[in-house]
């Protein structure tokens, strides 16, 4: 849906500012902003995203994406600690945007969500930048040997910094108070929500939910369908790759080829059935649980026409992380795996969908350099969450011939998620787009698509979209001359 209690948070905290900038009372040229933990963490969005905060104090409130995975203290953190990070950087990046304005990190060193090392190597980097401006003095690091603390050092520090970058002179220290107001009369609701309490809904209020429209007539289609496609998340990125072959068999009129790749250090596998009479090859996507020879047999009901492949991308096989899905295997079925797995994707702008994407650009790129593949059409399979990724592959690359899709999730709200995708489209339209290349969607239930249908069927080529119960029938009338 694009949101994270982060932004909310964020936005929460940029209209407290525009209540304080209309008090006359207030000088809306010198505020500062600061807070603990979350508070500490938002205060920091706060101030790089209004260029009008004069200071930064944030305590005990942010660390890098690598700390928070490898050093395992994401799971520790509350859902506003972190954004959802789809453009892949790293929180020095987005903290440097506040040089050369006055910021200063305190940290305990015995904190147990963030690691000393990792805090210190992230202001370093952002001391770079504030050098740059020749002003070195105005980003600051204060570690002391506490815990995840409202530290009275740090409210002194946090006084200075202010008197010295907000007030322009140093005052007298205000020390922290004791609790003036007893817990019980602070209480506004009591225990029990106002009615009617659908607070639940917050996340779907705050995300707005994008739309494609349908062509009045074929002419306005591309320029509709690249609108749509440049309202996505950023879905490629460059990755370290190499592939060679393992193993090659040649049957005369079949040859049959096994090549061994690495993704971002991460084997992958590519099983090939190239029959020398065609030039068609169905490649298949292995999804959660499977090898490449599961899917190569899925393949098989494509008949002898055409040239099959197998592809085992990273967060499948060996790989596979597990989830709770009954589809899975007995020893995959981990409750709270999959939850702890998108939590630190997201973190690292992914989710398994996006992972397979980029692993599919990876190697069709490999494939159409080779000699054999250069003059293929080729078409793309995929089931289930893997079926996902084959499809908004296609959508992004016009060298897919077409796709073959099989048990797709009816929104991204249910199954398959990609950060942020819902604010563009959700899956009917990611069908119809495919358009007017062949698109087949394998699943009982389906034929209500009426978005796709009307696409296909305004632009001419209703045959080119299969609905059908039966994968055999996708494959024959997708690959059909």
């Amino acid at each position: 849906m694009g949101y994270t209690p982060a932004g909310a948070e964020a936005w929460n905290s940029l209209r407290a500012l525009e209540v304080l900038r209309s008090d006359p009372a207030v000088d809306g040229g010198r505020i500062g902003v600061t807070g603990i933990s979350g508070g500490g963490a938002v205060s920091f969005y706060v101030a790089v995203l209004d260029e009008g905060i004069q200071a930064l104090s944030s305590l005990c409130g942010m660390s890098t994406p690598r700390d928070a995975i490898v050093n395992r203290r994401l799971f520790g953190h509350c859902g506003c600690m972190y954004p959802h990070n789809v453009f892949g950087r790293d929180l020095s990046e987005y903290a440097a945007l506040l040089a050369p304005r006055p910021a200063l990190f305190c940290f305990g060193d015995h904190d147990g969500l963030f690691y000393p090392d990792e805090t210190a190597a992230l202001i370093r980097r952002v001391s770079k930048i504030y050098d740059l401006y020749g002003a070195g003095d105005r980003c600051k690091r204060v570690a002391l040997p506490c815990r995840h603390e409202d530290h009275p050092e740090f409210t002194r520090e946090t006084q200075k910094w202010f008197d010295r970058h907000v007030a322009g002179e140093e005052r007298p220290q205000i020390p922290l108070g004791e609790r003036e107001v007893s817990e019980t009369a602070s209480s506004v609701f009591q225990g029990v929500g106002p009615w009617p309490n659908r607070l639940d809904l917050l996340p779907q209020l705050l995300s707005p939910r994008g739309g494609v429209r349908l062509p009045s007539e074929a002419g306005e289609w591309p320029q509709i369908r690249r609108e749509a496609l440049n309202s996505l998340p950023p879905l490629f990125s460059e990755e370290e790759f190499c592939f060679s072959y393992d193993r090659v068999w040649d049957y005369g009129e079949m040859v049959r080829s096994r090549h061994c790749g690495r993704i971002a250090g991460v084997d992958v596998e590519l099983e090939v059935f190239r029959r020398t009479a065609s030039r068609k090859l169905l490649l298949g996507v292995a999804g959660g649980g499977e090898w490449s020879q599961h899917v190569l047999d899925r393949l098989a009901s494509a008949g002898n026409r055409v040239s099959l492949a197998g592809f085992q991308p990273r967060l499948s096989g060996d790989h596979f992380p597990g989830g709770e899905s009954p589809d899975f295997p007995a020893w995959a079925r981990v409750p709270g795996v999959r939850v702890r797995l998108m939590q630190a994707m997201a973190l690292t702008g992914q989710t398994p969908v996006m992972m397979t994407v980029r692993d599919i650009r990876v190697l069709f790129e490999y494939l159409i350099a080779q000699e054999e593949f250069r003059d293929f059409e080729i078409y793309l399979y995929g089931r289930a969450e893997a079926g996902v990724s084959a499809l908004y592959y296609t959508l992004l690359d016009e060298r897919v011939a077409g796709v073959i899709v099989e048990d797709l999730p009816v929104s991204h709200a249910e199954r398959a998620p990609i950060l942020g995708s819902l604010r563009a489209f959700d899956i009917p339209q990611a069908v119809g787009l495919v358009a007017p290349r062949k698109m087949a969607a394998v699943a009982a239930g389906h034929n209500n698509w009426n978005w796709p249908v009307s696409v296909y069927g305004r632009l001419g080529c209703p045959e080119r979209l299969v609905m059908t119960a039966d994968l055999r029938e996708a494959f024959q009338r997708v690959l059909e001359d």
